[in-house]
This record gives structure tokens, sequence and C-alpha cells, in this order.
């Protein structure tokens, strides 16, 4: 009898205290500080949206700015271009805007609008860089991830999470991903709602068929067919922290972290061999994080900035990060990443 009582008690405790590995935000060995250095740019950003280098020079994408797309040359401190004025134009878009660079493309998304096009990479500092492949898109796309030159995913407001397009396919818009739901009572919210907290951002690997996906809680790795054939494939999911959110549904949308949450990861980049997550530090606003994981999702260091950065990228083969940070006006940074 009392062995039984025994496993019985072992059981339920084990029932009570077992998660699987995904539901486990990360935790790193590695940890070290790094410095942030000012890179002196020449002018004022506004909201700095996010980052994007094209061989040596960096592309500015400013929510605020009289120009949208700044190119910024670092070895010579100075704005070579400034590109992508508001408007309604042939060469005009409404911000944000969205910002990707694919096979010596850049692909750029206005959110509000619902539309893309694409600047060649050799034309950028063109004296007038023109835009081609314009696209319209179907309401409700949020961020988009160009695969290669015809195949593109997208976040937006749907029934499942992500959409895979093909471009000059009509009706190609496919729609694939369920919505994440850690949180015990997240199933019973409505999919707009869970749509709308779990807006993401996404990156593709460099020379491999991957890409991954962050929204703040939730880390999502892919891989994909490049013919379009077939639909993404979800090759990891992991839990980047505890989250509740309140929600409203029906002709307002709306989704609203509780404050008992966990802190926010806010952007990703990667490299050939990383996945970079800036996250939010705990009752610090004005420091970050950013934690490196590679490609397969297992956790390799955590680096710690004095400043809030609000975006980033890193070029692997010069050892470097750049970033936006607020200090507190926006100011461009570099970072070693060795």
């Amino acid at each position: 009898m009392k062995l039984i009582i025994l496993f019985a008690i072992c059981l339920s405790f084990i029932q009570c205290t077992s998660k699987t590995s995904e539901e486990e935000p990360y935790t790193f060995d590695k940890v070290r500080q790094i410095t942030l250095q000012n890179m002196e740019y020449p002018d004022i950003i506004g909201i700095g949206m996010q980052l994007v280098q094209i061989d040596s020079l960096l592309i500015i994408n400013d929510f605020h700015g009289d120009s949208l797309l700044n190119v910024y040359d670092p070895g010579r401190h100075a704005i070579k271009k400034r590109l992508i004025s508001k408007g309604s134009g042939p060469n005009d878009m409404s911000s944000p805007l969205d910002i990707s660079l694919c096979n010596d493309k850049l692909y750029i998304l206005s959110r509000p609008l619902f539309k893309f096009a694409y600047i060649p990479k050799d034309q950028v500092l063109a004296p007038r860089p023109q835009m081609y492949g314009h696209t319209q898109l179907p309401q409700m796309s949020d961020r988009f991830l160009p695969l290669n030159d015809s195949l593109f995913v997208f976040s937006g407001m749907w029934e499942q999470r992500y959409a895979l397009y093909q471009k000059h396919k009509a009706d190609s818009l496919r729609t694939f991903g369920d919505y994440p739901a850690f949180w015990s009572e997240e199933k019973g919210i409505p999919v707009m709602s869970k749509a709308m907290f779990h807006q993401c951002e996404m990156v593709k690997h460099p020379k491999k068929d991957l890409f991954a996906s962050a929204s703040n809680y939730v880390l999502e790795i892919f891989s994909f067919d490049p013919t379009g054939k077939e639909l993404p494939h979800l090759k990891f999911r992991k839990k980047l922290g505890n989250y509740e959110y309140t929600f409203s549904s029906g002709e307002m949308i709306s989704a609203k972290r509780k404050e008992t949450s966990d802190p926010r990861v806010l952007r990703i980049c990667c490299s050939e061999k990383y996945l970079y997550l800036l996250r939010e530090v705990k009752d610090d606003e004005n420091q970050m994080e950013i934690c490196i994981i590679d490609w397969e999702g297992k956790p390799i260091e955590l680096l710690k900035a004095d400043k809030r950065i609000t975006t980033l990228i890193i070029h692997e083969a010069q050892h470097k990060g750049f970033c936006l940070a607020d200090d507190p006006e926006c100011m461009l940074y570099s970072f070693d990443i060795l």
C-alpha cells in the first residue's frame, strides 16, 4: 500500500512539473558585456526602423525621415544617397517600410499600402534610382521576407500565421502555420487577436533553404522548398518567455501584453552560423540583451549592452555588429561580436 501511494505521489509530481524543451525559455552559460562605439552619423535619425548592409554601405530605414531610406558610408562618415520620398508617385512609398536584401535586389514593402517593389543593388547609388516589380498584395499583409526572386513569405492577419506568395501566379497566396498557444488561456482567444499579439519579424539563412521568425515571445525555424511547390515545414519552435495578454475582437481588434509578462524580444537578424535576438532587460529600459542562437535552436551566448538598442545587423566576416540605439536620441553604433 505504501509503495502504491508513493508511486501515485511521484506520478502526480511529474505531471504537474514536467515541461517540454520548447516551453522552457533560454538560459545561457556564456554571458559577455559589449561596448557600443559611436559611428558619428552626420544627421538626425527620426525613428530608426531597420538596418540593411549592401557591401560596405549601410541602409537606414527611417520612419520619420524626409527620405525614408538613407545610404550611409561608414568609412567616410557620409550619407551617400537618400532614397524613397513619402508620397504617391511611382518611386514614392508610405511609411513604415519593411526592407530586405535578396539576390542583389533591395526589396521594399510599404506596410500601410500592402504593396512592394525592388531597387537593383547596383542602382542604389544611381542619380535617379528606379523601383521595379510593383506588386499589390492582399490587405491585412504585414511583414515580409523574400526567399528568392519569385517566392515570398508574409505574416499578417489571417486564420493561419503565415502566407506563401509566388510572384506572377494568380491567387498564389497560400496560408500555413498555427499560432502559438504557450499561455494556458490562449487556446480560447480569437485568431485575429492572437495574430495581433504574435506579430513577427523574419530572416532568411544566407545560403540554406531556411528562414526564422521571431515574435515577442516565440522563435520558429522553417525549411522551405525554393520552387514553392511545398509549403514551408516547421523544424523548431521555442517559447522565449512567459507571457499573458488582454485582448478585444470584433470591429476593433487589440492585444496588449500584461505587465507580469517576461521581457520581450524586439528584433531578429542572422548570419550563416547564428540567429541574433534583441531582448529587453527586466526593470531596466536603458539596457538590452542579444541572444545568440544557432540555426538548430541551441543557445550559444548572451551579449549585454548598456544602451537601448532598437535594431541591429551582424557582419560575421568583419566580426562586427551595427545597431541603432536611443541615447536618448537615436544614434548609430558598432560593436565587436567576438
